[in-house]
């Protein structure tokens, strides 16, 4: 989602995030590919289970590339997202969703992210950190397909999207295998998520009725309610039983 975070800082963004993502997908699945057939052909399952500092074990000429690899993998994953996220926060803040309009500053929104991802970062425990970064991501991407789907059965004039193989059942698959995995991770915490989630909605739905942007649940009924007076038959209608 960097690509759309920044798009309108992109000359043509209808062509270079779908490309740019395509491509950064290809190319980092290539690589966790290779790895995955690389690690299986030199170790035991059990060794790479168990055994937590195996890459570097196996890392030549020295271990110190891994350590090297991380730390620029790691800095390179919060500069995307301190580019990121202090321009969504700073844009919900301007549609006044939040209580507070503090960070319309878009200087406060990159300090308060900066903030906390500088508390996040001295927990100091991954283990204890990744599942929570990674239900969230989950539900994130779990509702942005769902939007997808809605926007394809509205028949939203604008949505328009360019990808010739789409359509609204592979964003469902991929809204289920979000939730899916979500659940598989810690069910608890899953739930803890979508009742948080669900609370958002609520509140958002409440600030957002004086501008009535309007939302999909409603469209999709009156997209229904449409289509149902549409497929009324004269003839039959006039019926005395009906």
């Amino acid at each position: 989602m960097a690509g759309s975070n920044r798009s309108g800082d992109l000359r043509n963004p209808s062509v270079s995030i779908p490309r740019g993502t395509l491509t950064a997908i290809g190319v980092t699945s290539s690589v966790y590919f290779t790895f995955i057939l690389l690690f299986g052909a030199v170790s035991k399952r059990s060794e790479l289970i168990d055994n937590l500092n195996f890459v570097s074990a196996i890392s030549w000429p020295t271990p110190h590339f891994v350590t090297i690899g991380v730390i620029f993998s790691t800095t390179g994953a919060a500069l995307q997202s301190l580019a990121g996220a202090p321009r969504i926060l700073n844009s919900i803040a301007n549609d006044d969703i939040l209580p507070i309009g503090v960070f319309k500053d878009f200087k406060k929104a990159l300090y308060f992210t900066s903030g906390l991802a500088v508390f996040v970062v001295s927990i100091g425990s991954l283990d204890l950190v990744a599942p929570i970064i990674t239900l969230f991501y989950l539900l994130f991407y779990g509702f942005v397909n769902i939007a997808c789907v809605l926007l394809s059965l509205l028949s939203n004039p604008s949505w328009r999207p360019t990808w010739p193989y789409f359509h609204w059942t592979t964003a469902l698959c991929g809204s289920l295998i979000s939730f899916t995995i979500m659940l598989v991770i810690s069910w608890w915490a899953a739930l803890l998520s979508f009742l948080i989630a669900g609370v958002l909605y609520y509140y958002i739905d409440i600030k957002t009725q004086a501008k009535n942007w309007g939302d999909g649940w409603s469209g999709l009924a009156q997209e229904r309610a449409k289509r149902a007076l549409l497929g009324v038959d004269p003839v039959k209608v006039m019926h005395v039983k009906n």
